[in-house]
């Protein structure tokens, strides 16, 4: 392998990782919502709960 071919393998083995990164901060994003859609489904509940319950 000469050094030439050694940096563009190495170039490529960076960018791979970059890849990872960028899903990794996706799957992040999408955990995100989770708990957003979460937090409305409780914010439903006391909701529903006001509105069957005697005052």
């Amino acid at each position: 392998m000469t050094s030439e071919s050694f940096h563009i393998a190495k170039g490529r083995g960076a960018e791979g990782a970059g890849g990872a990164e960028g899903a990794e901060g996706a799957g992040g994003a999408e955990g995100a919502g989770g708990a957003e859609g979460a937090e409305g489904a409780e914010g439903e509940n006391l909701g529903l709960n006001r509105a069957v319950l005697p005052h």
